[in-house]
């Protein structure tokens, strides 16, 4: 546990540093104290040499051995030596004497320094007579003495002294450690741990409201600054989360309230309007054939209009509410208060309108529109998702009336979603299971009154009962299944083509095709490979496509339909007069034939003008007009006398499944009995 605590941490590494330099210091006072006992040594020996020649030469010139046994005695005493063997020149023992002090082996401390001294214990001197007065004898070797030190007892005093200074530094190092950690703690540890807590007491939420104090005696130092840069950086972490709180809760597009924020907001109003009875609505808005805009003027244009939109929307709201983005063309409006229904629909118009006014992008003034749907609480729904769902259901069944629309939610609407939602799972269900039938409508050549070709219109055979196309044919175009279908239907064509050359021969047979698959870069190669496969004739096919699809992508779809008819399937365009084309595209596409829309020739032959213009045209330009939905002898009196070419329609026929249509063609060219031709 007490690892843990920075003072006494550093107390240890105080204590371990200081040890460890003290070491160092007592290694080098042993070498100094070894080299200075090997100095003091050679000059106890020198000076107990020169105090023992002398005396013992003339004691043994003398044969005084009492006078020799005396000076060893006193040398003895005086000296660390063990033993003193004085020998005349005859090598007989003339003197001698021991130490009287006990033997003591040496420690292994001891052992060791006497190992680094490496101090010699004996020593041999010459004893040699020395007298003023006579000369020829001066000098003369009269014997011996042999000297052995005791070095273990001068070695001892030198580890005594080692041992003391050893204690000193080990007392040293306990005071310095001590005192560390004392100062450590006082000055540093203490310090950092209030800054420490005052970190922990930061609220996470908010940052900048902890401010760190810095004590007086650190304003300076290296606490100091390390708690004004942790000041700092609470400041900018607040900062920091201030921009993740907007990330996360704004669109960083528009800078509205993103959908997590405006649920936030839809329930916090639905709570307080609950306690006082009150009532508020969401709004859900989506910009009508925005993706046109994105497609032909670019993305970045898309997102000033979207940016100009949301500022827009923001100031019809103020006051009464709050605006938010969900994402692409998607806003919210929330109302959080309201009185009548009538306020909510005055709201809903200027929305509508203020989206109306054009936007200048580049240059270009680019006009949109919006399809508004409501839903009010607490009729409309409980919950903020419950209500924005209701609102989201309002506003895609308004948009099917046309742009620029708002309607209220009701029960109606709901169901209706369920059954689209049923409707969608079970055409996914349908093409898994091949599930559809093709019914072939007869065309009649007007200048030959004969039957000049059919169109193969799908049927859904469900559970027994044939599901017209209007019932799912949208939902196939919004989901993508209608590439698939496209394909199937197709197929069964071209199959059918091969089966009618036995009964009926050459009759051309039309197909439609979406939008959806002219986009499908994969579309010219399966569309290529599934008449090859089959075996059919291209130029008895005829390929449909709408004016309104072919103008949404006018450069892709030109391009697919010249390579079709590269191949020799017929082209024409379908509802001729409903999506208003350009006459400049139109003379540049390979088109055979334009089909007149049922719209106008429902008309005929009141109202003649525009199916005599389209008319008019295609003979101009060497194209020939189909007109369908015929259904009165009036309408084919006027088709035939101003020049159409083909016609279909109930008068002549109905839709037939294969085996009908082969027996009415038949029939037909037997009887050649159709009531107008007479």
């Amino acid at each position: 546990m007490l690892g843990k605590f920075l003072a006494v941490q550093q107390a240890l590494r105080v204590s371990l540093l200081s040890l460890a330099v003290s070491l160092g210091f007592l290694g080098m006072q042993t070498v100094w104290l070894a080299s200075a006992a090997d100095r003091d040594y050679l000059i106890l020996r020198d000076r107990t040499a020169s105090s023992l020649q002398s005396g013992l030469s003339n004691a043994l010139w003398n044969f005084d051995a009492e006078t020799a046994k005396a000076i060893i005695s006193d040398a003895l005493r005086a000296n660390p030596i063990r033993s003193i063997h004085v020998i005349d020149s005859n090598g007989r023992v003339f003197a001698d004497g021991q130490s009287a002090q006990p033997v003591v082996a040496p420690s292994l401390w001891e052992s060791y320094l006497g190992w680094l001294v490496d101090l010699k214990s004996e020593m041999t001197l010459d004893l040699r007579f020395s007298s003023p007065t006579d000369d020829h004898y001066q000098g003369m070797v009269v014997g011996f003495v042999f000297i052995t030190f005791d070095k273990d007892h001068f070695i001892r005093g030198i580890a005594d002294r080692l041992a003391d200074q050893v204690l000193g530094i080990l007392v040293i190092v306990l005071v310095v450690a001590l005192t560390t950690s004392i100062v450590f703690h006082l000055f540093i540890s203490r310090p950092i741990i209030r800054v420490a807590r005052g970190v922990a007491d930061v609220d996470p939420e908010d940052p900048a409201a902890t401010v760190l104090t810095v004590p007086r005696a650190h304003q300076r130092n290296e606490i100091g600054r390390m708690t004004n840069r942790l000041n700092h950086l609470l400041g900018r972490l607040a900062e920091v989360q201030g921009e993740l709180r907007l990330l996360a809760t704004r669109d960083p597009l528009t800078d509205l309230p993103n959908r997590s924020l405006i649920l936030e907001m839809m329930d916090a109003t639905i709570n307080r309007v609950a306690l006082d009875g009150g009532r508020c609505a969401v709004m859900f808005l989506d910009l009508d054939m925005f993706k046109h805009v994105n497609d032909s003027l670019g993305h970045e244009a898309g997102d000033l209009i979207l940016k100009d939109i949301g500022r827009r929307f923001d100031a019809v709201v103020a006051g009464l509410g709050a605006v938010g983005r969900l994402g692409g063309d998607e806003f919210v409006v929330l109302i959080d208060r309201y009185e009548r229904e009538d306020d909510l629909a005055r709201i809903a118009r200027r929305l509508i309108t203020t989206v109306k006014r054009p936007i200048e992008v580049d240059g270009t003034l680019v006009h949109s529109s919006t399809s508004v749907g409501i839903a009010c609480y607490p009729v409309d729904g409980a919950t903020p998702q419950g209500l924005l769902r209701n609102a989201d259901t309002a506003m895609y069944a308004v948009k099917a009336s046309g742009p620029g629309q708002w309607a209220f939610f009701d029960r109606s609407m709901t169901e209706n979603a369920l059954v689209r939602l049923r409707t969608e799972a079970s055409l996914r269900s349908a093409i898994e299971k091949g599930q559809f039938v093709l019914h072939y409508q007869p065309k009649l050549d007007l200048r030959s009154n004969r039957i000049s070709g059919c169109e193969a219109l799908i049927r859904w055979d469900l559970n027994g009962d044939l599901v017209p196309p209007g019932r799912f044919i949208s939902i196939a175009e919004e989901t993508g299944m209608i590439y698939d279908i496209g394909l199937w239907v197709l197929r069964e064509a071209c199959q059918a083509q091969r089966r009618w050359r036995r009964h009926a021969g050459a009759v051309p047979i039309a197909i439609n095709v979406s939008v959806r698959q002219l986009k499908d870069e994969r579309f010219i190669d399966d569309f290529l490979d599934i008449i090859q496969a089959s075996g059919a004739d291209p130029e008895l096919l005829e390929v449909e496509v709408t004016e309104s699809a072919l103008m949404s992508s006018i450069e892709v779809s030109a391009h697919l339909l010249r390579e079709m008819r590269s191949h020799g399937v017929r082209l024409s365009i379908d509802d001729f007069g409903t999506g208003y084309s350009s006459l400049a595209y139109l003379k540049n596409l390979p088109i055979d034939i334009l089909k007149i829309d049922r719209s106008f020739v429902s008309d005929l032959p009141e109202e003649s003008s525009i199916p005599r213009m389209i008319i008019g045209l295609a003979g101009q330009m060497g194209l020939r007009t189909v007109a369908e939905g015929i259904e009165t002898e009036g309408q084919l009196a006027w088709l035939r006398d101003n020049g159409c070419d083909m016609i279909q329609g109930f008068l002549i026929e109905k839709p037939l499944p294969e085996a009908d249509f082969l027996r009415f063609v038949d029939a037909y060219r037997t009887a050649r009995a159709f009531p107008s031709a007479s």
